[in-house]
């Protein structure tokens, strides 16, 4: 039953992504866009590589 239930969820959570990404704007025009900005103190050479890999994503445009 556990597992059934984990993949049922699974599946619904997969739908909902496929749903929701098509409606997301390319363009973000909140605050929130670049929340990370400021907030990043560390220099960047001196965050280890694979960090800087692990959150390309996150960071990657405020650390290059």
């Amino acid at each position: 039953m556990i597992i059934r239930n984990l993949l049922k969820n699974a599946t619904i959570a997969k739908e909902v992504i496929k749903r929701v990404i098509p409606k997301i704007p390319g363009q973000r025009n909140c605050h929130c866009a670049s929340a990370l900005k400021d907030a990043i103190i560390t220099r960047p050479e001196l965050i280890p590589e694979e960090t800087k890999k692990k959150l390309e994503l996150i960071i990657g445009k405020y650390i290059k």
